[in-house]
């Protein structure tokens, strides 16, 4: 059964390699399988630079923190459509982050605006790290006490007295 099962792997195994999506993005195309990126004609050169510059400021919602122009997923590839369709339509890089925020998130940008549903994530930190600093403060004064270096410890004259008397007898003992 094994061999049977080996057998039919090494059998699909061309047709597997034959699925996988390559570097770049782009469509994969049922001819040939392999990946094409549709060519975009800008009308200017400033549309295609500010096209370049969004794609690197959103993010894939289906991709672990990768920017859209890096993102093979088919969501990221309907982005950059929907980017490229508003940069022609004449809309400014404000208005294409605030629909792509309106419609896939707040979390479609790397850098969320300060807002009422975020202001606890900017509190948060603050918070945390405020704390952080009073405990590793705390610490460390608690820590800053009296040193282990005998030389600096002030002994009252009832504790020299008990320390003379138990050196004397030590040294009438090692005697």
């Amino acid at each position: 059964m094994r061999w049977l099962l080996l057998f039919v792997l090494v059998l699909q195994s061309p047709w597997l390699m034959a699925q996988t999506i390559g570097e770049g993005t782009g469509l994969l195309t049922p001819d040939d399988q392999t990946l094409v990126e549709p060519l975009r004609q800008f009308s200017s050169s400033d549309l295609e630079e500010r096209f370049h510059r969004l794609n690197w400021t959103l993010r894939c919602m289906q991709c672990d923190n990768q920017a859209i122009g890096d993102s093979n997923a088919p969501v990221s590839a309907q982005m950059r459509d929907r980017v490229a369709r508003l940069l022609e339509d004449g809309y400014s890089d404000r208005e294409i982050v605030d629909f792509m925020i309106e419609r896939y998130g707040e979390g479609v940008t790397y850098r969320p605006r300060l807002g009422g549903h975020t202001i606890w994530i900017w509190v948060a930190g603050f918070a945390l790290t405020a704390f952080l600093v009073a405990v590793i403060l705390g610490i460390r004064k608690r820590h800053s006490g009296p040193s282990d270096d005998p030389g600096d410890t002030k002994l009252t004259a009832e504790e020299q007295a008990r320390l003379r008397a138990l050196r004397e007898r030590s040294r009438g003992e090692s005697a």
